[in-house]
């Protein structure tokens, strides 16, 4: 057996008035030992993150109350389509090879889709201002207006009176696969221009919505 470990990284933006989420950037460092084709290591990271992505937004097994599949077509079965694709970053280590065989190398297949439900479930919960939800895949646009209700004891509708510059929650995440990360992963972030700091507008949101009901008032 060989053990590979990587880490992953991803950037959101919820549009609080509709729960909607739309993954900004992912990257992913894989330390892989020895990658024989690094072409073909990149294409497992790339394709396994957009499958992960595919499960962590979108794909549901759901049954009615009586057990009745709702879900049975591709109709109500969401898949991510390139719309929703984002383009995904990658840094394939070769640091560690592997001594269990003459090649060095380690499994590589599955490393694009181990941690994508823990980087996109950390990034909206930094968004939201609440790290430690959401703790349930998908999460699907009706769950995020239930935690953005239950974060701040308010209906999503009442974030539509947000500024065109904060209309917005921006969020940070990562996951990892492994208690081990590559020791590169500076260059990770040089990739992606630098990962800067999620800037949660949840706050300033709420700091506004007493004046504008004031206001509200006034006018009425």
């Amino acid at each position: 057996m060989t053990y590979p470990y990587g880490v992953h990284l991803a950037q959101v933006e919820i549009d609080p008035g509709t729960g909607a989420i739309r993954v900004l950037r992912y990257f992913v460092a894989y330390e892989v030992g020895h990658a024989i084709n690094p072409a073909t290591v990149e294409g497992q990271l790339v394709g396994g993150a957009l499958q992960g992505i595919g499960g962590a937004l979108f794909e549901e097994v759901a049954y009615s109350p009586e057990g009745q599949p709702l879900t049975a077509s591709l109709i109500d079965y969401l898949l991510p389509s390139a719309h929703e694709a984002p383009d995904v970053g990658t840094l394939v280590t070769e640091d560690y090879p592997s001594r269990s065989n003459p090649l060095g190398a380690k499994g590589a297949g599955e490393g694009g889709i181990t941690a994508v439900g823990a980087a996109i479930a950390s990034a909206v919960g930094d968004a939201l201002g609440t790290p430690s939800v959401p703790t349930r895949l998908p999460i699907t646009p009706e769950r995020v207006c239930q935690l953005i209700e239950a974060s701040s004891g308010r209906i999503c509708s009442l974030f539509e009176v947000a500024d065109s510059s904060e209309d917005v929650l921006l969020g940070n995440g990562l996951g990892a696969d492994s208690i081990t990360v590559p020791e590169r992963l500076d260059k990770l972030f040089v990739l992606g221009d630098g990962f800067v700091t999620g800037s949660c507008h949840l706050r300033s949101l709420r700091e506004r919505l007493p004046e504008q009901a004031h206001e509200s008032q006034q006018q009425g």
